[in-house]
């Protein structure tokens, strides 16, 4: 009975082993210290684009059909810098919408850093480019970083094995709003309706 089971939980432990070996970029530096050059694969895996720069996209569409965005810079370049205690007064009207619960005492400066409202700001108060935008999440959430980054963390599409196809993967704010990260309570849907047990 002993010898049955081990031959049946074998398999499971070759599959989950094998899940992880898809290439993520935290593996990628992993096998390159400890085995040497990082194998190569035939297609790569791809995360979701932020774009160029941070800003609001508008109701307004350009030629191409898309929605135009506007940039942060374009307003608040207008507006005069906020005060330097940190305490951060967020425009009269703009953006009244914004409702900030990140953490205990979190405020705009936390991850901004004005002047230069494109641009983000480290713990260390080193400035982060937009399109880096991960790295600023992961300094307070390494542990959903390093999940990320196995791939149990954070939707994805495509391929486990980069030889057999791409792999697109979401972006934080894809899933998570940065001003209130927390996922919001939902009510569960009923369960699918079964016709052969459900009766009519």
């Amino acid at each position: 009975m002993e010898i049955k089971n081990a031959m049946v939980a074998l398999p499971l432990v070759i599959l989950f082993a094998s899940c992880g070996q898809g290439g993520g970029h935290g593996e990628r530096e992993k096998w390159t210290k400890a085995k040497g050059p990082a194998p190569t694969y035939k297609y790569s895996e791809r995360v979701h684009s932020l774009g160029e720069f941070p800003g609001v996209t508008t109701n307004n569409r350009g030629i191409d059909g898309k929605p135009q965005r506007i940039r942060c810079s374009t307003c608040h370049k207008l507006l005069p810098e906020a005060r330097a205690d940190g305490e951060a007064s967020p425009p009269k009207k703009f953006h009244l919408g914004v409702k900030l619960a990140h953490g205990k005492d979190h405020n705009c400066r936390t991850c901004h850093a004005p002047p230069d409202f494109e641009s983000f700001r480290l713990s260390g108060g080193k400035t982060l480019p937009y399109p880096r935008l991960m790295e600023l999440c992961g300094q307070c959430h390494s542990g959903q970083l390093a999940d990320f980054r196995k791939g149990i963390h954070g939707g994805m599409a495509g391929h486990w094995d980069l030889n057999r196809g791409p792999r697109d993967r979401n972006h934080c704010v894809d899933c998570h709003d940065p001003h209130r990260p927390a996922i919001p309570r939902v009510r569960p849907a009923p369960r699918p309706r079964y016709r052969f047990l459900d009766g009519k």
